[in-house]
């Protein structure tokens, strides 16, 4: 008598990464048998959920399940999301928001802005640095193009406005010369003070004829003679 012993057959489980990493290797299961979760894949930018018996992932696959015939397990994935924010140039943050991973990310904002300064005015110019598509937290920052304000400067001898320039902020401004001198004077300098009264200890003289003064606002500048001394 010759006994044959049965063989139970054997099922291909298959794994499909459904778009995204490098699926495990497929596995031989004996009938009846259970399949041995592999080791989770990895993809940049998505995170691994688990496997399902559908290419659309609305059925999870459980492992304790006998298996009867060759099946295909589809791995699900969700898209990470990462936390974006814009910041004006003195560090407030102007919008944060989350975004997926390879979406490029958008200022809904209103436009940035800068306050002039004594020396610049400020025109927003974009975003530090570029803005791309998201791939990990990112801050952007706010930058801005700088022009030099200009100043008119004035100057008055007795009364009589002798010239006006528009000069650059933080360049310098040098007195006009003053001919004639008025008879039995000589030319101390130049004041700012509030109705070209200079007073001493109180008010600001700049020496000489002809100073080089140093403009950071609108100004107006008025001869300051002294009597002559032989």
């Amino acid at each position: 008598t010759i006994s044959i012993a049965a063989q139970k057959r054997k099922y291909t489980v298959t794994f499909d990464a459904n778009g995204h990493g490098t699926a495990p290797a497929a596995q031989s299961v004996t009938a009846e048998g259970t399949a041995s979760e592999p080791t989770a894949p990895e993809t940049t930018g998505y995170t691994f959920v688990g496997w399902y018996t559908d290419s659309e992932c609305t059925n999870v696959f459980d492992f304790a399940t006998p298996i009867t015939g060759d099946i295909t397990l589809y791995a699900k994935w969700t898209v990470n999301k990462y936390t974006i924010t814009f910041k004006n140039y003195d560090g407030t943050v102007l919008q944060s928001s989350d975004v997926a991973y390879g979406e490029t990310p958008s200022y809904t904002g209103a436009m940035p802005t800068r306050e002039k300064d004594v020396m610049y005015d400020y025109d927003f110019a974009g975003w530090t640095p570029t803005v791309a598509e998201a791939t990990g937290d990112q801050t952007y920052t706010a930058t801005y193009n700088q022009t030099k304000r200009q100043y008119t400067v004035t100057w008055f001898v007795d009364g009589k406005q002798i010239d006006s320039k528009s000069v650059a902020a933080g360049d310098l401004a040098t007195a006009p010369v003053v001919n004639p001198i008025p008879c039995g004077a000589v030319l101390a300098g130049w004041t700012d003070a509030e109705n070209g009264v200079y007073k001493h200890g109180t008010s600001t003289l700049y020496e000489g004829a002809q100073p080089s003064i140093e403009i950071t606002d609108n100004k107006t500048f008025y001869a300051v003679f002294a009597d002559y001394e032989d």
